[in-house]
C-alpha cells in the first residue's frame, strides 16, 4: 500500500501568524485606503474602476478585503488616484501601525 504524500509547503504550518485569518491584514487595509481616497474625491466605484482599468466588481472586492492586489493593480490605482508609486502600501502600513498602537 502506498503512503500518502505529506504536505510540502514552503513555510511550515503555523509559522505565519496571519495564516489563520486567511489573508495578510495589509490587504484589507489597502482596500480601506482605496475606499477612503475614492470617497474623498467623491468618485463612484465605477468612476475609479474605469480610471484604473479595473472592473467594478474587482474593486468592490478589493475594498472589502476579499482580493489581494497585485503590484500592477496597485500601480494602476496609484496612477488613477494621482499618487506616487508605492504610496498605497505605505499609507496602509502607516494606518495599520497606528491602529496597532491604539492611536
Amino acid at each position: 500500500m502506498k503512503q500518502k504524500r505529506s504536505n510540502k509547503s514552503v513555510v511550515p504550518q503555523g509559522r505565519i501568524w496571519w495564516k489563520a485569518i486567511g489573508r495578510h491584514p495589509l490587504n484589507a487595509m489597502i482596500g480601506q485606503v482605496v475606499r477612503r481616497l475614492r470617497r474623498e474625491r467623491n468618485w463612484s466605484l465605477r468612476e475609479l474602476a474605469c480610471e484604473a482599468g479595473l472592473t467594478k466588481s474587482y474593486l468592490c472586492g478589493l475594498e472589502h478585503g476579499e482580493h489581494s492586489p497585485t503590484f500592477e493593480v496597485m500601480l494602476r490605482l496609484e496612477a488613477a488616484l494621482r499618487m506616487v508609486p508605492g504610496g498605497l502600501p505605505q499609507l496602509a502600513m502607516g494606518w495599520l501601525q497606528r491602529r496597532a498602537a491604539g492611536a
